[in-house]
């Protein structure tokens, strides 16, 4: 089948990078992957290339037989992706207004979430994995943690009467983290309202069974 998408999504996973995007003809979210489950290298998601945030691309895909919550939104790329257009930040950010806030209070009440303000559901839970979630600025806060593998950012806001920290994955705002620190990330939240893109990590390491919420993009509209 053929998708044509506005991506608005790409993660970091070490080297690796995960792509999603917005499908026009649907009005839902689609992961395009290499391979089922799999990731893309780095180099094939930059500014030139079809998989990067504000392009629009085509593709055709099958969906694969991953497991739930993420099969909802996975397709293997059989044919492209091509891109078809690169939009400007303007209208990006009126498509991401357009889309607005996804994540409903039926969807979150599948998520179990710990007093440190992680949450996940656990595999197999079919209830989808990319959402929108569109917050004034201010009810925003972006912090800096230290870990073992170097400072990381951490996103807290209230959701549906949760207060939520998250790990942020995407990859614009970590590389801007990386060469100018925390404030210019925070100094580029410079609009009334804010698009996040909340999404679910598949299981790992100790956690195989648990698919942890993220934040996978970060625009101010």
């Amino acid at each position: 089948m053929k998708h044509r998408l506005l991506i608005n999504e790409v993660t970091t996973y070490g080297k690796l990078r995960c792509v999603a995007g917005y499908n026009f003809a649907t009005g839902g979210m689609i992961r395009p992957e290499p391979s089922p489950g799999g990731f893309w290298p780095s180099y094939l998601t930059g500014q030139a290339t079809a998989l990067y945030p504000g392009n629009v691309m085509d593709f055709e895909g099958t969906i694969p037989d991953t497991e739930f919550p993420h099969r909802r939104e996975d397709r293997v790329v059989n044919v492209g992706p091509t891109i078809v257009s690169r939009l400007t930040t303007a209208d990006f950010a009126s498509n991401l207004a357009a889309i607005g806030s996804t994540l409903s209070k039926n969807t979150f009440d599948h998520f179990r979430v710990s007093s440190s303000g992680t949450a996940y559901v656990e595999a197999g839970t079919d209830c989808g994995s990319l959402f929108g979630v569109q917050l004034p600025k201010g009810s925003i806060s972006l912090e800096e943690v230290q870990t073992d593998r170097g400072p990381r950012l951490r996103c807290s806001f209230e959701l549906h009467g949760s207060d939520l920290c998250l790990s942020v994955a995407a990859t614009d705002i970590r590389n801007l983290h990386e060469r100018s620190g925390l404030a210019a990330v925070r100094n580029g939240l410079n609009n009334q309202t804010v698009h996040l893109r909340i999404g679910l990590a598949r299981g790992w390491g100790d956690f195989p069974n648990r698919c942890y919420m993220q934040v996978n993009g970060i625009y101010p509209i």
